[in-house]
């Protein structure tokens, strides 16, 4: 089984003021050293430096160069799979459409859907309840489950 995860675990675990910071660093390090492949979707990847550089959202925001680095590190684990779209990804886009209607947050939703589909992803670490809207997305919250279980 291979999983993926969201960019707000990676924002939880680079910001130690979050309420969920411990979990979200808990889990990237029981991801790190575990056995079942973890990929890390560009657009997350984006999402996160997007997020944990923007002094309109943190008090202190990362720099620019620790948040690559965070990023580095975490691409560096032998588990880890940094992956895009591929061809035909617009098919698999459209199949995450058919039943989740695409607008507003459901389009960024939807995109990573397909990306999760293209390559065979069925498990999303996310705390976003939305997610479950697509079929055959299986949603393990951060913050609910231990890592292991």
């Amino acid at each position: 089984m291979s999983v993926t995860l969201d960019a707000n675990v990676l924002v939880h675990a680079s910001d130690s003021s979050s309420l969920f910071h411990d979990r979200a660093r808990q889990l990237l390090s029981h991801l790190a050293v575990g056995t079942e492949p973890v990929y890390l979707f560009w657009p997350v990847a984006a999402a996160y430096l997007q997020l944990v550089t923007d002094d309109a959202l943190f008090e202190r925001p990362l720099t620019r160069q620790q948040a690559r680095e965070n990023l580095e590190d975490l691409i560096r684990c032998p588990t880890v799979r940094a992956e895009g779209e591929e061809e035909a990804f617009w098919d698999a886009y459209g199949l995450a459409a058919a039943n989740v209607f695409l607008k507003g947050d459901f389009v960024a939703l939807g995109y990573l859907v397909g990306l999760m589909r293209q390559h065979r992803v069925s498990t999303i670490w996310s705390h976003d309840r939305n997610f479950r809207l697509y079929p055959g997305i299986v949603v393990r919250d951060p913050y609910e489950a231990p890592p292991g279980g």
